[in-house]
């Protein structure tokens, strides 16, 4: 099976045998760097048995994400995310937030602060 979009709530795949379209629902695709891990396998009407989606060429919704010049990607799956976010929209993983700017402000005032005692 070959991947070649999706959207909030399906990945979307190619029978690598008879060529049908299958839908499946994103939470059964566990994304990797290869691909996606299907867990349940997907039956096509073909017969075949689909239990890994080859390829990532994913089509991301950029709107749901926020403003593009906040994209980071995923360290997981290497997909955009918006950079505010908690956790990755296509893998699941957890992401670490920046310190971002007043996080640094407040560093440098308690640094001043602790040199200022000494």
């Amino acid at each position: 099976m070959k991947t070649f979009g999706m959207d909030a709530d399906f990945l979307k795949g190619e029978c690598g045998f008879c060529g049908k379209v299958l839908k499946i629902p994103i939470q059964y695709a566990v994304c990797d760097t290869n691909g996606y891990k299907l867990n349940p396998p997907v039956k096509c009407a073909c017969g075949q048995t689909h239990n890994y989606s080859h390829g990532i060429k994913t089509v991301v919704d950029y709107s749901r994400l926020g403003s593009k010049s906040l994209l980071i990607n995923c360290q997981a799956c290497n997909k955009p995310i918006s950079g505010d976010s908690t956790a990755c929209i296509h893998c699941g993983h957890p992401m670490k937030q920046p310190i971002g700017f007043w996080g640094i402000v407040g560093a440098i005032i308690i640094a001043i602060l602790i040199m200022s005692f000494l």
